[in-house]
C-alpha cells in the first residue's frame, strides 16, 4: 500500500496542463530504472489531468504502470491534483491526500483572496 506520486498543476486551456510540482516515491524501482519509471508516471498524469473538467474527480487505471490507479482532481481555479497509487491503496485515503494537497495549495498561494 504505497503512493507512487503526487502532481500538482495548472489547467490551461481544453487540452494543456502544466507541472508545478512533482513528488515520488519510488523507492520499490531499481536506482538505476528510477528515471526511467517517471516518464510513464508524468505521461499518465498529465494525460488525465490536461482532459478532466474542472470541479470533476476522477479514478482511472493505468496501463503504463503495472498495478498502478490515478484519482485526480481539478478545482474551479483550473488547479488539478493527481495522486497515483498502488492497487492496494484504499480509495478514501487517497481522495483525502488530494483534499489535503489542495488545501495547503491554497493556503500557500491564495493571492490575498479571502475565503478561499
Amino acid at each position: 500500500m504505497r503512493i507512487i506520486s503526487i502532481h500538482v498543476g495548472l489547467k490551461r486551456g481544453a487540452k494543456d496542463f502544466i507541472f508545478l510540482r512533482k513528488a515520488y516515491e519510488l523507492g520499490f524501482v531499481a536506482f538505476y530504472k528510477r528515471s526511467m519509471a517517471k516518464t510513464p508516471i508524468d505521461f499518465a498524469a498529465r494525460t488525465c489531468l490536461q482532459r478532466i473538467r474542472p470541479k470533476e474527480t476522477i479514478k482511472i487505471e493505468l496501463e503504463d504502470v503495472d498495478g498502478a490507479w490515478m484519482f485526480a482532481h481539478v478545482n474551479a481555479d483550473k488547479v488539478g491534483i493527481g495522486v497515483i497509487c498502488d492497487e492496494k491503496y484504499p480509495d478514501p485515503a487517497a481522495k483525502k491526500v488530494i483534499l489535503g494537497v489542495m488545501k495547503a495549495f491554497h493556503q500557500k498561494f491564495s493571492m490575498g483572496r479571502r475565503g478561499s
